[in-house]
């Protein structure tokens, strides 16, 4: 459901920003967005983790589709919390207030612009 959620995400915010800027620039801004995030796990010192690196952890979005970094309440799963992260999944459906907010946008771009006569391809 998490990658279900980002993916959708990511595809809105791409066309909502090629209707604004052109499409080369919507899919630029996304693709660049979604490697960063991912690439950016790499400055998590995961041998290390203390307060700090676990917040980087939580922040980031591409960490939370990792399943096996989640922690489901008190229970001791097999291959969960793998990392001892204790990212919780309640923490990681927050995200979908993102995604809200993602359409949210979309219907006020899609309201105010007249997509037909504004064709901004290429």
């Amino acid at each position: 459901l998490m990658l279900a959620i980002w993916l959708f995400t990511a595809s809105l915010l791409g066309n909502i920003l090629s209707i604004l800027f052109g499409s080369i620039y919507g899919m630029v801004f996304t693709l660049a967005l979604q490697i960063f995030s991912i690439l950016s796990l790499m400055w998590v010192d995961t041998n290390n983790l203390d307060t700090t690196e676990v917040m980087k952890l939580i922040s980031n979005y591409s960490a939370h589709l990792v399943f096996s970094w989640h922690k489901w309440g008190g229970t001791e799963i097999v291959k969960m919390d793998e990392l001892n992260a204790h990212i919780s999944f309640g923490v990681s459906f927050l995200f979908l207030a993102a995604a809200a907010a993602v359409v949210m946008f979309g219907m006020i771009v899609i309201s105010k612009i007249d997509i037909i006569q504004e064709n901004r391809e290429g």
